[in-house]
């Protein structure tokens, strides 16, 4: 089988992707301890770019100090503005060295799916916890030892959030768009606002989990005012020059939740405001099986794909696609724009590159045993049972960044209104390139 539409080149926005090959943005406990870039994390991506991806998310990243301080993970990414400059030019740096495109992926907090050892009285779209039996039932048996971390409390996540105040919300708006800016500056080519799998934009989102009488509440427009003006802030500032894309759960799988209309209703309102992609998830953590599928995702394509398309006009990102050819056949029969998958490439990062030369039966294929989860509930880094290297890539050297970058990235100097291709040394009085790669 050919696969011409695969590996197609197609616009998200002003920027143009290689190929349909989406990395999707995964929390892969590589970073250090501060929530700054590691080494290893730095490898591991690369690990990805190299094998051939024409886009990858990092994320999730979180967007404030503020966020951090609340969130669940031990050893999670974060970008507050001012502190963490450096490792994300090495990131963007890296990722475009080995020839994909790098979009940020920011997240203004995890709301109520916060470990409860971080805060006591962490906040949310408002004051109703997680259902603790929806959660274990919906939770893989393989990592259930690793939820009961106190015999009083047998999950993480049960505590009764406090409800979040306008000016918290107004606060995470302005702490966002200063770390897209920061963004933007390092090198990443585009920014995602983390708003799925039920964390703080999904709460909002959902008739479920937000019973506000305030304009953060009761209408499908009024709930989605949070998220809609995250983005209109980002168009705001950045103008029509910054890829802006938005992840949603296809839907959210629990009585009383987001249903796939709604989803669909949410998706056209964020092109209106200026999303130039939909990035397409499913589930939370009370419908575990739909955030992470245990097989061929087809239910998305099934379920959203086609219907999705002819509400929205920019372009779709389908998840968890491992199959190349229902990868291609799913682009050529307009189910959707653009493929993602995570786990896969956790277990085999040279996907796209195999499929792009014919060796399909060299894949080495993800199990959708969940043994990268286990790892990640014990608070480790990822683990593989299908791939050793992952966590070592460090000590690989085709990994290691060659080259390194002066240029001014191209989404800056869109953003920031530079149209020449040289500058004049104010020293030397030579032409320097600001748009190519440096040498």
């Amino acid at each position: 089988m050919e696969f011409k539409k695969l590996f197609e080149p197609i616009k998200i926005g002003p920027v143009e992707i290689k190929n349909r090959i989406v990395m999707a943005p995964m929390n892969v406990h590589m970073a250090n301890a501060d929530g700054s870039v590691s080494e290893q994390e730095l490898c591991y991506y690369a690990a990805r770019a190299k094998g051939g991806v024409g886009l990858i998310y990092y994320g999730c990243v979180l967007a404030s100090q503020r966020a951090w301080e609340q969130h669940g993970l031990m050893i999670d990414s974060l970008f507050d503005p001012g502190r963490h400059m450096t490792g994300a030019c090495d990131m963007a740096e890296t990722i475009h060295h080995f020839g994909a495109k790098a979009f940020i992926q920011l997240s203004p907090g995890f709301g109520r799916q916060q470990r409860y050892w971080r805060t006591p009285l962490y906040s949310a779209s408002g004051g109703i916890p997680m259902d603790a039996k929806l959660c274990e039932e919906s939770t893989p048996d393989v990592l259930k030892p690793y939820m009961g971390v106190k015999p009083d409390i047998k999950l993480p996540y049960t505590n009764v959030p406090r409800e979040m105040t306008v000016a918290e919300i107004k606060q995470d708006i302005a702490d966002f768009i200063k770390a897209a800016d920061l963004a933007i500056v390092a090198g990443f080519d585009g920014v995602e606002t983390h708003s799925p799998h039920g964390y703080l934009l999904h709460q909002f989102l959902s008739p479920r989990t937000n019973k506000r009488t305030d304009e953060y509440g009761g209408s499908l427009e009024k709930r989605a005012r949070f998220l809609l003006e995250l983005i209109e802030g980002l168009r705001d500032h950045f103008g029509p020059d910054l890829p802006i894309s938005v992840r949603l759960s296809g839907a959210e799988h629990v009585e009383g939740g987001i249903t796939p209309e709604d989803m669909r209703k949410t998706a056209k309102l964020c092109e209106n405001a200026g999303a130039n992609v939909i990035s397409l998830s499913d589930g939370c953590f009370e419908a575990f099986r739909y955030f992470f599928p245990e097989k061929e995702n087809t239910h998305i394509l099934e379920e959203q794909g086609k219907k999705l398309k002819k509400v929205v006009d920019i372009p779709i990102i389908s998840f968890s696609i491992h199959d190349p050819e229902l990868a291609e056949s799913a682009i050529a029969s307009g189910q959707t724009d653009m493929i993602s998958m995570g786990r896969q490439l956790i277990a085999d990062p040279e996907w796209p590159n195999k499929v792009r030369e014919g060796r399909i039966k060299d894949i080495v294929r993800c199990q959708r045993e969940f043994a990268c989860l286990a790892s990640l509930y014990r608070e480790g880094g990822i683990r593989c049972i299908m791939n050793p290297n992952v966590g070592r890539e460090r000590y690989m050297p085709e990994y290691w960044p060659q080259k390194r970058s002066v240029r001014i990235p191209e989404t800056l100097a869109r953003v920031r209104g530079i149209k020449q291709t040289y500058t004049v040394s104010p020293t030397t009085g030579r032409k320097l390139k600001i748009l190519d790669q440096a040498p």
